[in-house]
């Protein structure tokens, strides 16, 4: 198992323990892939950019 963390983009769920069963077009992107340069934001810009559907 990497020991690296990998951000991924906010996908609204309910609380769910078994992320990794998920299949991978269920599974949420990781951010940098779905969203270049994202990951060099702040979380709140990400946030406001997701709320206004632009990111």
């Amino acid at each position: 198992m990497d020991p690296k963390l990998v951000p991924v983009l906010p996908k609204p769920r309910s609380a769910f323990q078994g992320w990794r069963y998920l299949k991978a077009n269920e599974a949420p992107a990781d951010l940098e892939k779905g969203a270049k340069g994202a990951t060099a934001m702040s979380e709140e810009m990400r946030r406001e950019l997701g709320e206004l559907g632009l990111l």
